[in-house]
């Protein structure tokens, strides 16, 4: 409402330093692809025919971690800095985000899965 992009302007006028945290459809808006919409990367690389290969069932919960990418330095499973649906934050990055919100006037939030940051 009118009254409320009132507020957001006045909030805004009045704040030297704003932090936006934003989950990953944000980018849609914007002409970024999504990584599941069209000609996003989930449907370029086919990742369900990747993690059937991986597991022949189907199941990619039964895939058994020795058979996932490993980084060559440090042997750590290989991943993306994607949070998946009904995971966590990582804890260096849940750090990373609270320091900057106590150096922040004003934080916004715009995102539709918010039970992650739990």
């Amino acid at each position: 409402t009118t009254v409320k992009i009132a507020e957001y302007r006045r909030l805004l006028s009045h704040t030297h330093s704003v932090l936006v945290l934003t989950g990953a459809g944000i980018s849609a808006e914007s002409g970024i692809p999504t990584f599941r919409g069209a000609g996003g990367l989930w449907r370029q690389f086919k990742a369900t025919i990747f993690y059937l290969f991986r597991s022949p069932d189907g199941n990619p919960s039964e895939i058994d971690e020795k058979d996932l990418p490993r980084c060559t330095k440090r042997r750590s499973l290989v991943r993306s800095h994607i949070v998946w649906f009904g995971e966590h934050i990582w804890d260096d990055a849940l750090e990373k985000i609270q320091k900057e919100i106590q150096l922040c006037d004003l934080f916004i939030v715009v995102c539709f899965s918010y039970f992650n940051l739990s």
